[in-house]
């Protein structure tokens, strides 16, 4: 990177999965992304990530929304003696034009508290959990429903040979700058839900992994969100659920290094991931499209539709089988199209809009 920092490929893929899945017809939401390979102002800085929570996140948010803010990339830790937290030190997100410059400790403590803020923006270009704490309870005070998810290192306060951590060197300096009141409210306990990567004392880290057919580089905790969500929509499990599904996937791979959290009210925490009612978990059902002479399932992973799924024909008004019998395997599941082949019936038999019903 930019920085200096160590080279990690978790994040690019992490946050393209991401937003392939909440783009999906499933959830539709709008997405701004910023990453590595962007143009200038679509690269993570300091200054892009800043603007667009201004800008998309909270200025643009009316009462009734829903929103989300994903970051996956470094993460480090900041001796802060003027901390609120009982460590007395601060977590940050580390932007791609994060520094560490050589900072004289003397000099610095003789700065106003006004100075340091100043000089901590500029020069080191870190983002505060604090600074996302005043953030995040502005977007709340619009009413809008929010998620956080952040997979970095040492995100459990900040509100990667085979593995590489994604912890990078600490700043080895006292930055004591108190917090705001403003600063004080930690947004789980002002409505929004928080999941992150590890504790506040611990590293995050990535591997290989398989997700929805293709194997890439991935941070283990997005890699353990997709796939759960990828078996069961986010609309069909409580946060709670897709909590403990996500854990046990992640200790059944042996990844015991980092324990994720989830903070939220208990009524918060009893509805989804986005904040909505759970939706009665059922089978997944799709309508057959044909294009060029060749028959798909408009469904996909943000479905729960995965590649070896078998399903029936079915009446789309009753829910009865239909006939004849006509069933399918699912041969590629796409993100919201699915490939198939015929395992019973012929290709006569399929018309467009017809429904089909998963049974293995």
């Amino acid at each position: 990177t930019r920085s200096g920092f160590p080279s990690i490929e978790y994040p690019d893929n992490d946050a393209g999965r991401i937003d392939e899945l909440l783009r999906s017809p499933r959830y539709g939401f709008e997405v701004k992304k910023l990453w590595d390979g962007g143009a200038e102002n679509a690269q993570p800085t300091r200054a892009n990530i800043l603007r667009e929570i201004e800008d998309f996140l909270i200025r643009d948010a009316k009462p009734g929304d829903v929103e989300i803010f994903y970051y996956s990339g470094h993460g480090a830790s900041i001796a802060n003696t003027a901390s609120n937290e009982p460590d007395k030190r601060d977590e940050t997100i580390v932007p791609i034009d994060a520094s560490r410059p050589k900072i004289d400790a003397a000099a610095w403590a003789k700065l106003s508290e006004s100075q340091r803020l100043e000089a901590f923006a500029t020069q080191f270009r870190d983002i505060r959990d604090k600074e996302l704490v005043e953030l995040f309870n502005r977007i709340l005070a619009k009413g809008v429903t929010l998620t956080v998810i952040l997979d970095s290192c040492h995100s459990g306060s900040a509100a990667r040979g085979e593995e590489r951590a994604k912890e990078v060197e600490p700043i080895d300096l006292d930055i004591r700058i108190a917090p705001r009141p403003e600063q004080l409210l930690a947004p789980d306990q002002n409505g929004a839900l928080v999941l992150t990567a590890a504790k506040d004392y611990q590293v995050a880290g990535g591997g290989t992994y398989e997700i929805g057919g293709v194997e890439a580089r991935y941070s283990h905790f997005t890699a353990a969100l997709l796939n759960t969500l990828y078996d069961t929509p986010a609309d069909l499990l409580s946060a709670n659920e897709l909590f403990a599904e996500l854990t046990a996937r992640m200790e059944s791979d042996g990844r015991t290094t980092q324990s994720p959290n989830i903070d939220g009210s208990p009524s918060r925490l009893g509805r989804t991931l986005f904040g909505t009612p759970q939706r009665p978990l059922g089978r997944v059902t799709a309508q057959l499209g044909i294009d060029h002479g060749e028959a798909f399932l408009r469904a996909g992973l943000a479905d729960g539709l995965n590649t070896g799924d078998e399903l029936r024909r079915i009446d789309g008004k009753t829910g009865k089988a239909a006939t004849p019998a006509v069933t399918l395997r699912v041969k590629r599941a796409g993100i919201d199209k699915s490939e198939i082949e015929i395992t019973q019936g012929t290709r006569a038999a399929l018309a467009v809009d017809q429904t089909f019903e998963q049974f293995r």
